[in-house]
């Protein structure tokens, strides 16, 4: 193959972890045509960071299919996350942020890329500018995520406002309520912001009778009621609710237990919670997972009680395993992919109320594979990838198409 050919994209992010952002990524880097396009990675790590050190396989991954693997430091000025798009370079230097600058303009001229998507949440300004100031034609800025916080948005809108017409040449999100809150409501309003679907691998992640069966016997979970979650243990996530939630789940169902799936900084936190109320038989922590999909077909709900989300692509991996769902009335709409089998709670609801949601939808809930149903409600990655696939090519020739 003729990789001069190729349109090569490079993705800015942070180093790779459990976390959705970088999941959604190598799902699409791993189902756009390699005989079209190809990511490349610029990593904000900090200095001493190489990816040669990680244990994470999927930076082998990258490589195997053809990517390279870039990182510089993160600009350690908090002023990297508001400047301006008419900083003068004297006020640059006083706030410390000048040699990132020329080493982030030195990159680009080595490596004189046509597309850039920016994947940072604090960042993103430096790096849009940047590319801008070394005419990089498509620059693309994506909201993974919400803000929770009215005055941060408020803030937020006015530091766009603040930088004239922004730096960016496309502003994407994984649903409406993120774009509004990364964005402002006045881009949105004049569709200027766009949504790429935080799509899936819809026959991965349907229901599996044989892998329900092996996975709940080997947890030693055969005939228990199984709640389950998947996420990063962390504060956004809200697991400690969740654990209260199933205090109150198993005074109606007391042959239940929780499977908590994932890793991340509040481990300890969470099962010293467990231990402390006496849970630790009730409640499994899955922290080595390669793929969360076998998992799936051993629950029998899935709860997601997250305080903030830019869609929640496990509560549309769950349904699509044909799982009844119950979430936080703070997850966007598009995650209500099966409308009849997800219900909501918000978070001033007491645990009782949640658990009874848990019970309610759980009982005489019928399990199937709706994997197909999924697909043609536009969430199959393998369609995605396609649009995305044409997107970046277009973009490489100067087209300066849309989603």
């Amino acid at each position: 193959m003729n990789t001069s050919s190729l349109a090569r994209i490079l993705q800015v992010m942070y180093p790779l972890t459990s976390d959705g952002v970088t999941q959604v990524v190598m799902n699409y880097g791993a189902h756009l045509d390699p005989q079209r396009v190809q990511m490349d990675f610029l990593f904000l790590t900090p200095v001493d960071w190489t990816f040669e050190t990680q244990k994470d396989p999927r930076y082998g991954e990258i490589l195997a299919r053809g990517g390279r693997i870039y990182h510089l430091p993160k600009p350690s000025s908090l002023f990297s996350t508001i400047l301006p798009q008419w900083m003068p370079r004297t006020l640059m230097d006083i706030l410390g942020l000048s040699k990132y600058h020329k080493m982030y303009e030195n990159f680009f001229k080595e490596h004189p890329y046509r597309v850039v998507h920016c994947h940072l949440t604090k960042e993103f300004r430096f790096i849009m500018n940047v590319a801008r100031d070394m005419r990089v034609p498509c620059r693309i800025i994506h909201s993974h995520n919400c803000s929770k916080n009215a005055s941060v948005q408020r803030k937020r809108e006015f530091m766009l406002w603040w930088q004239g017409q922004y730096a960016a040449t496309h502003f994407w999100g994984c649903s409406q309520k993120a774009n509004v809150s990364r964005f402002g409501a006045k881009l949105v309003r004049e569709g200027r912001a766009e949504i790429l679907p935080n799509a899936i691998d819809c026959v991965h992640f349907g229901f599996d009778a044989d892998l329900r069966d092996r996975y709940r016997k080997a947890l030693g979970i055969e005939e228990r009621f199984v709640v389950g979650h998947v996420g990063r243990y962390a504060p956004q996530k809200n697991q400690s609710f969740l654990i209260t939630v199933f205090e109150s789940v198993l005074k109606q169902r007391p042959n239940s237990v929780l499977l908590l799936v994932g890793q991340g900084k509040d481990e300890a936190k969470l099962r010293s919670l467990v231990h402390t109320k006496n849970l630790s038989d009730k409640v499994i922590f899955i922290t080595d997972c390669k793929d969360s999909a076998v998992y799936y077909s051993a629950m029998d709900c899935f709860v997601l009680p997250s305080v903030l989300e830019g869609l929640g692509i496990v509560a549309i991996e769950a349904q699509c395993n044909g799982l009844p769902v119950v979430l936080s009335s703070v997850i966007p709409e598009e995650a209500d992919v099966l409308p009849e089998n997800v219900r909501r709670c918000s978070l001033l609801d007491s645990p009782e109320v949640w658990a009874e949601k848990i019970l309610s939808v759980s009982s005489a809930f019928a399990r199937a594979d709706a994997a197909e149903m999924v697909s043609r409600k536009g969430w199959d990655i393998s369609v995605a990838a396609a649009h995305l696939t044409d997107f970046y090519v277009r973009a490489c020739r100067d087209e300066n198409p849309k989603l």
